[in-house]
């Protein structure tokens, strides 16, 4: 009988939880998922070309709470094993929690702004 052990150099994906369009003030989690044989030695994960973080492979999530427009941006996810490297990337946006007046929420514009 036959055994094999293939290696391969990390496949990566980022995911993005609740979504990629984030409204203001929710929490955010960033998860680097990768699939690597042998194992993952370090995961660094950028926000717009600067690291937020670096470690090993047993945390692989960035945490927000409270987005916020300065947390929009393209996130990049780039994992190492002894084999090579591979990575994924992501765009977060902002949606606006814009609160309007109730007036404006029917089209009713007050004179005052007139």
């Amino acid at each position: 009988m036959y055994f094999f052990n293939i290696v391969d150099q990390p496949v990566v994906s980022i995911i993005s939880l609740p979504s990629t369009d984030i409204t203001e003030g929710s929490n955010v989690s960033i998860v680097c998922k990768s699939d690597a044989n042998p194992k993952v030695l370090d995961l660094q994960l950028f926000k717009d070309g600067k690291s937020v973080l670096h470690t090993d492979s047993d945390h692989n999530s960035l945490d927000m709470k409270n987005f916020t427009r300065s947390h929009a941006g393209k996130y990049k996810c780039i994992c190492r094993n002894i084999i090579g490297t591979g990575g994924d990337e992501i765009q977060l946006n902002v949606l606006c929690k814009c609160l309007l007046p109730f007036n404006y929420v029917y089209g009713i514009i007050p004179t005052d702004i007139i």
